[in-house]
């Protein structure tokens, strides 16, 4: 069943970034370890609501979409001239009585970065390794859900020289499985400086 979902989620994720094909420049990275800067106390915070935990892993500036998450066979548009990916790793830590069924979100209710100005950048990709059939004897008509431990990005195009000083991370539950529609939970968490690596 597993297997089936992998290649599912493959198709999903081809589907999404088909028109990202190109050869990529050569990466640039600036990479903080989450246990420095402001808000960073210590390593492995994890930020709650009273529904889940994330653990932000790395706070990532980059011109390549990350090469761990890439699908084999194919190439990544990178993003236009005077800007970068800020990429956003995270694992969910805590999942306390609600079945977490996807994050990112749509519309006016997605996961967004902001700068010290307040201005608002939506996300442009998203991916996630972690995904559990809640009924896995029923195969792809079982409904899915992000469990605890589960692993995920998220991707922002943001202008090269600002620095991204919070993120909203957006993500949808159920409390049961009979409730007819998602709700939304956001968690705000102020981000720390990103330092140029040598």
């Amino acid at each position: 069943m597993k297997t089936r979902f992998s290649i599912f989620s493959i198709l999903v994720i081809l589907v999404v970034l088909s028109g990202c094909v190109t050869n990529p420049p050569p990466v640039r990275q600036t990479v903080v370890p989450i246990s420095q800067g402001i808000n960073a106390k210590q390593e492995d915070k994890v930020y709650e609501d009273g529904r889940i935990g994330i653990i932000l892993d790395k706070v990532e500036r980059s011109d390549d979409y990350p090469s761990e998450w890439k699908v084999a066979g194919n190439q990544y548009l990178p993003p236009k001239k005077g800007q970068d990916y800020i990429v956003v790793y995270f694992t969910i830590a805590i999942i306390k009585n609600i079945h977490v069924v996807n994050f990112g979100g749509r519309g006016d209710e997605m996961s967004s970065l902001y700068d010290a100005k307040g201005q608002r950048y939506k996300l442009a990709h998203w991916s996630s390794k972690g995904w559990e059939y809640v009924y896995p004897d029923k195969g792809f008509e079982s409904p899915i859900e992000l469990v605890q431990g589960a692993k995920g990005i998220l991707i922002f195009v943001f202008p090269e020289k600002v620095q991204p000083t919070g993120l909203s991370f957006v993500y949808y539950f159920k409390v049961t499985w009979e409730d007819k529609t998602k709700r939304a939970g956001k968690i705000d968490i102020m981000l720390p400086k990103l330092v140029e690596q040598n």
